[in-house]
């Protein structure tokens, strides 16, 4: 059987440019990694509910990440996340960025490099509502703060599928996809 499927992965060939099947599929497992992430930050206050141990670790790895000021947290019933609402909307984007790029290389397309000039056009709102808050002027409340933090995050995960895709790219320049060895040579 395993013959049966080397041989169906070597004759079969994905279309797309040389290159682009491994910067889609590098791109694809960092995407699924930080969704995964993100879900654990969601779904900690259901653990902790069903007083899971699991709950406590998944806290102390956002920890040093995010303040978690309960307040600022979002409440989907269960609790505050283990991620503040900003972060979480940074998360967010940063994942909503990561599959864009994947998208974009399983197009055969090259990833986009956002500029600088996008990244401080998405932080504005951000920076204005903590330079709000330092003022003594009130900040936003846990909603919004998700809203604003969605357009850094998303232009962040955009520059790291950027980076991905161009580390794939020059790590495999110096063997083509056509120079693989097959899954039965990798036993």
């Amino acid at each position: 059987m395993a013959g049966s499927i080397d041989s169906q992965l070597s004759s079969e060939r994905l279309d797309l440019p040389a290159g682009r099947a491994g910067e889609a599929c590098a791109l694809a497992l960092v995407s699924a990694a930080a969704a995964l992430a993100l879900a654990s930050a969601v779904l900690e206050p259901w653990l902790e509910t069903a007083l899971t141990p699991a709950a406590v670790l998944v806290r102390l790895a956002w920890s040093p990440v995010c303040h978690q000021i309960p307040e600022r947290c979002l409440d989907l019933g269960h609790g505050p996340l283990a991620i503040c609402a900003r972060c979480t909307g940074l998360y967010l984007g940063g994942v909503l960025g990561l599959v864009a790029a994947a998208v974009y290389a399983a197009c055969g397309r090259a990833v986009p490099r956002p500029s600088w000039r996008w990244l401080a056009l998405a932080a504005a709102p951000s920076l204005v509502d903590v330079a709000a808050g330092r003022l003594g002027l009130g900040g936003l409340s846990s909603w919004p703060r998700l809203m604003i933090g969605v357009a850094p995050g998303l232009v962040c995960g955009l520059a790291l599928g950027h980076a991905v895709a161009d580390l794939v790219r020059t790590r495999t320049r110096s063997r083509p996809c056509d120079q693989v060895p097959p899954l039965s040579d990798l036993r």
